[in-house]
């Protein structure tokens, strides 16, 4: 019985932390602020999570910053606009 409930619970360690990855990569594909998984091992599937997480948090600092140039963008092209019809009227 020992043997069952120490593989029942390896097992456990080791699926648990890898289905919440794949609900994560789940969210990620749904698009919005990605979320980062909790890491509780230190082997290496917590290093997988640690990984996932790093990965995470770059995917969406990179989502900000691109979402920030395009409104800047969307800004500068109004204000060209402006002024160039500002220069026709007068």
């Amino acid at each position: 019985m020992f043997v069952i409930g120490f593989a029942y619970l390896l097992s456990n360690s080791i699926v648990r932390p890898l289905l919440s990855l794949t609900e994560g990569t789940k969210k990620m594909i749904m698009g919005g602020e990605s979320p980062t998984v909790e890491v509780s091992t230190n082997d290496e599937v917590g290093a997988l999570a640690e990984s996932f997480n790093t990965m995470v948090d770059e995917l969406n600092n990179r989502r900000r910053r691109l979402l920030q140039t395009m409104n800047a963008l969307r800004h500068s092209r109004r204000e060209i606009i402006r002024q160039r019809n500002f220069k026709i009227l007068f």
